[in-house]
């Protein structure tokens, strides 16, 4: 955990967010984004290799933030009650009320009680749940005491402002969280979209194609994409050769300086600055009688 640092500034969104917090752990087995693991829809979820699973709730506007608290009354009261050690669900008590107008009796609701569906203990949820939310967007006091909060700043970082308190030491095993079949229905979902997105681009580069022919245009949309193509080749091409020319330049410059040292050697009087001085008063002696 820690602080990791991007360079330039961006503005926050939800996937932003959730890319920079795939750096949140080191020791990583898996990487969710947006799955229905437990009994709802997770921003983030990493399991580490140690078995525990980090749950992020990623909120961009503080109404978001208070909304939350609102439409997932369920999943924040299963959440506290890991700390003050509440036995019951809401479903429980929603069950209660309800079979109470019905005038059912004591000893058939305590057989029907009996279903995992109303204790706390029975079910699935991750050991850590964060907040990760823009620089100050809602304060420490904001978050509930089973919650940490990380704040990602308009640079990319992430600062751990408050730590997570760990609410349960229980490892749940890929088959008991049937992540299997979770995750190929993902992938079955993602390859859809990312055919769909496949199929527009296609039909578009159609569309332009025949928008150019309309006009008169002889070039096609692949004529123009393979030029570039060359012209970026032939850029390439020039750099690598100007790069071999300044190794060579460079070689020519060394082997000058030991020639200097060797010619010294013999003749410490020479003078390498004289000799160019005398070559250039008479590269212009034969430049002014060509010109005369």
């Amino acid at each position: 955990m820690g602080i990791r640092k991007r360079r330039m500034k961006t503005e926050l969104t939800e996937a932003i967010i959730q890319q920079k917090l795939s750096y949140f752990l080191s020791s990583v087995r898996y990487d969710i984004d947006n799955l229905y693991v437990f009994r709802w829809e997770s921003d983030k979820l990493i399991k580490t290799r140690s078995g525990y699973y980090y749950e992020f709730e990623i909120k961009i506007s503080k109404s978001d933030f208070k909304n939350d608290f609102k439409h997932k009354k369920d999943k924040h009261h299963l959440l506290k009650a890991m700390l003050t050690g509440e036995k019951h669900t809401l479903t429980f008590y929603r069950e209660w009320e309800w079979n109470k107008n019905r005038y059912i009796s004591f000893e058939a609701f305590e057989r029907i009680k009996q279903h995992p569906c109303y204790f706390t203990d029975k079910q699935k949820k991750p050991n850590y749940f964060y907040y990760a939310v823009p620089e100050n967007m809602i304060a420490v006091e904001d978050v509930p005491e089973y919650a940490g909060l990380i704040y990602v700043t308009e640079d990319g970082w992430l600062k751990t402002v408050k730590k997570a308190p760990l609410l349960h030491k229980e490892k749940y095993t890929d088959d008991q969280l049937g992540l299997g079949e979770k995750f190929y229905y993902n992938m079955v979902h993602w390859r859809n979209i990312s055919n769909r997105y496949l199929r527009d681009i296609k039909s578009s580069r159609d569309r332009l194609r025949k928008e150019l022919e309309a006009k008169g245009h002889d070039r096609t949309w692949e004529d123009m994409e393979l030029d570039l193509k060359k012209a970026e080749s032939t850029i390439d091409s020039q750099h690598q050769e100007l790069a071999q020319y300044r190794r060579d330049l460079d070689w020519d410059s060394i082997e000058r300086r030991f020639l200097i040292d060797e010619i010294k050697m013999h003749d410490p009087k020479f003078n390498v600055h004289t000799i160019w001085k005398m070559t250039k008063e008479r590269y212009d002696e034969i430049h002014n009688q060509k010109q005369a």
